[in-house]
């Protein structure tokens, strides 16, 4: 069984290389652009901005306040508003993307190699690196999964001889992973269980004494769970997905797809016959070896990935917060991933294949996505160039007619260099986000509705095509552009227009 999921000595130094290579193309990824297109990543910054000013500001005290702590969802708030004191925002969050495209892949081939002594084909993971998750701006799912890798890391060598040393870091690293994202660290406690109660050689009495011990570790991350469970409501969008959508999903390996369907399909669809390929191809090592009658403790990832494969059919895509279809699908490519990377492959036709596959996807899809994401770079320094022409301590209402959903939170980079309170900021209305509007002001009310008693802005940005404005249904709120402010700020791509009131 050793002989069988043990590394091959001579493919090692290559694998290293192509590991190293991946790595690098992974970084150049990040850094090329001047700003890396997210969805919620504006919306991130400018809430980890807060965070650093809220307890000295008066204004925005009248406007915010902070979650309760035991709250997932966090972490990556945390870490930009800590870059912040060091960095500026772009830098410091293009410092966390490089920590979160290097951290995964060395933690997962850590993993690997810890669970089963192999490498050879943990190259497997980068198509799950620059996920459809991770471009939506769910950074902490992806920081989790870090954690995640570690935390099996940290199970095996505990199983292998208890410390001091490794206890606390075993009970840390499961607050982490509590703070970056509770759905992951469900998933966490499971696989920890499963590697506890499937050692073979291991008395059943002793697993039952591991188990008690480990669950003495998690207390304080199960503690904060309970905390978060019974006093924050997660709510349910009335979305899904018709069964035919969700096998296309399944097939085409959707959390590779992310700015054009059209563009990047014709690469994603090569990564599931891949996995399905190689799955069989270790089914028929497997039945042909010596093993084939035993049930390694590994296996229990490949079960838990039929299982979500199985699950996301069964499963709205609203539930917890919505986008559970997207998770459930990462969820099992990524146990599928971890599985085959644990086995010994004799045939370098297959490893080299595989190695051409993967890379020739991953390449392909950045260069369609970097076509987006350059173009999308111009228009994110368009609107926080206009953030510098407004006032401290201002209100601002933004109006979106980029029509994308990637620029649904650009409004949000007005807010990176000032003390300012900005309207679209959704991540204050959600409950699992660190910073929440105040009770008594849950909006600031659009301007072409004021009623007596409300706040008025201080600035209006439109951004997207301004000749949406003309259009019929936009008429109250042009009159009211026209009549009550003052144009300060047009972009050179007129992409962003920022228009001040008038003192009344």
């Amino acid at each position: 069984m050793k002989g069988f999921i043990t590394s091959i000595e001579k493919y090692q130094y290559p694998e290293k290389l192509i590991f190293a290579f991946c790595l690098c193309l992974s970084l150049l990824n990040i850094w090329i652009p001047h700003i890396y297109t997210t969805m919620d990543g504006p919306a991130h910054l400018y809430n980890a901005t807060l965070l650093n000013q809220i307890s000295g500001s008066e204004f925005l005290q009248g406007f915010y306040e902070k979650n309760v702590f035991f709250i997932p969802n966090r972490l990556s708030h945390f870490i930009l508003s800590g870059l912040f004191n060091v960095f500026g925002p772009i830098t410091s969050e293009k410092i966390l993307f490089s920590f979160i495209v290097l951290g995964l892949p060395l933690s997962f081939r850590a993993a690997v190699k810890e669970l089963s002594g192999n490498t050879i084909l943990s190259f497997l993971i980068f198509p799950l690196v620059f996920s459809r998750l991770f471009h939506f701006g769910m950074f902490n799912f992806s920081l989790a999964f870090i954690l995640f890798n570690i935390q099996l890391i940290l199970t095996n060598r505990f199983l292998n001889g208890a410390s001091v040393s490794k206890a606390i870091f075993f009970s840390l690293n499961s607050c982490l992973l509590f703070f970056a994202h509770g759905f992951v660290f469900g998933f966490t406690l499971i696989s920890v269980f499963l590697l506890t109660i499937l050692r073979r050689e291991i008395k059943f009495g002793e697993s039952i004494k591991s188990l008690t011990f480990f669950l003495l570790l998690f207390l304080p991350s199960l503690t904060l769970f309970f905390l978060f469970s019974t006093k924050i409501s997660i709510m349910a969008f009335n979305t899904d997905l018709d069964s035919a959508e969700k096998c296309k999903q399944l097939l085409t390996f959707s959390p590779g797809i992310i700015f054009s369907p059209q563009n990047e399909l014709q690469y994603s669809c090569l990564i599931p016959p891949l996995f399905i390929g190689l799955v069989f191809y270790v089914m028929s090592l497997r039945w042909n070896s010596a093993v084939r009658s035993g049930f390694l403790r590994i296996d229990f990832f490949i079960f838990l990935s039929v299982i979500l494969f199985c699950l996301v059919f069964y499963v709205s895509n609203g539930m917890l917060g919505g986008m559970l279809i997207d998770r459930l699908l990462y969820l099992a490519f990524y146990f599928c991933a971890f599985w085959l990377c644990c086995f010994k492959y004799n045939s370098k036709r297959i490893v080299v294949f595989s190695l051409i596959v993967i890379l020739y996807s991953s390449i392909q899809l950045a260069i369609s996505r970097n076509e987006v994401i350059y173009a999308e770079s111009k228009n994110s320094e368009a609107i926080i160039e206009a953030g510098k022409h407004i006032k401290d301590r201002s209100i601002i209402y933004s109006v979106d007619f980029a029509c994308m959903f990637y620029r649904e939170h650009y409004a949000n980079y007005l807010g990176l260099s000032k003390e300012v309170v900005i309207t679209e900021n959704y991540e204050a209305t959600q409950g699992w986000f660190p910073m929440l509007w105040k009770k008594k002001i849950k909006d600031v009310i659009m301007p072409e509705k004021k009623k007596e008693g409300t706040i008025w802005p201080d600035y209006i940005c439109v951004y997207g095509d301004q000749n949406i404005l003309k259009k019929e249904e936009n008429k109250e709120l042009k009159n009211f552009i026209d009549s009550s402010t003052v144009k300060c700020y047009q972009s050179e791509n007129k992409f962003c227009v920022l228009y001040k009131l008038n003192e009344l």
